[in-house]
């Protein structure tokens, strides 16, 4: 008699590329855009590979999902982002978890809504935590918030059910309206969905003086570190 396999069909996960051509345009007229868009691949590749160690255990698991911050874009080394940092400061029992970083540079809401839920999806019930940082790309592109938090309460809704979430809000500048607003409803209508907030824009505020990336759009190192923060906060860590 044959044996059933151990594992479910191996998902398929979000598909990989380097800096987009307005990035690309811009890194050729200024180093330090050019420096961090060279680690968008690099830190792709690498989570992939860690991903798929990960997937191919039968422990539990933590996804992170969202956009370049999960990726740690903007620090030195895949290390100095905000998941792997939490990922080392994790406490027992979820010092058991494996981590599946299904993050994507570049990603916007419904990016993560039709490319990574299915994967997410394709793990359950192995899933025991989410960790989830995503928006800044659709506020940067299209300040509209009504839009923004249609699709928000999309995610948060699909999001139910896994044992414990934590969505982050937005580190926006005092003067985004818009942001301001996106955060006010993370804050108000994430708990009702059984979902904690990792409050980023509370944790991560000007002056910013030694926590930003060449780029001076991400965070580096030390800014992640108080992304982590947030979210430490968040989980009760």
């Amino acid at each position: 008699m044959q044996e059933e396999p151990t594992h479910a069909p191996f998902p398929v996960l979000p598909a990989r590329s380097g800096p987009g051509p307005v990035v690309r345009a811009l890194g050729r007229a200024l180093p330090g855009v050019r420096e961090v868009a060279g680690h968008i691949l690099d830190y792709g590749t690498e989570w992939d590979r860690r991903t798929r160690a990960a997937i191919d255990t039968d422990a539990s698991l933590w996804v992170a999902l969202g956009d370049s911050t999960a990726q740690g874009i903007g620090a030195s080394t895949i290390e100095g982002g905000y998941v792997a940092q939490l990922y080392r400061q994790r406490p027992l029992p979820s010092a058991d978890l494996e981590l599946v970083n299904i993050s994507v540079s570049g990603a916007r809401i419904d990016d993560v809504l039709r490319r990574q839920l299915p994967v997410l999806d394709a793990l359950r019930p192995r899933v025991q935590l989410v960790t989830c940082s995503i928006g800044s790309n659709d506020l940067r592109r299209s300040p509209n918030a009504q839009r923004i938090t249609g699709s928000l309460r999309r995610l948060f809704a699909a999001l139910e059910g896994v044992p414990t979430v934590a969505v982050a809000t937005l580190p926006i500048g005092s003067l985004s309206v818009a942001g301001r607003m996106v955060n006010t409803m993370i804050r108000r209508e994430a708990p009702l969905h059984g979902l904690v907030v990792a409050d980023v824009q509370a944790a991560y505020q000007a002056p910013y003086g030694g926590k930003m990336a060449p780029d001076r759009f991400h965070p580096n190192a030390a800014g992640y570190e108080d992304w982590a923060t947030a979210f430490v906060r968040a989980l009760d860590w």
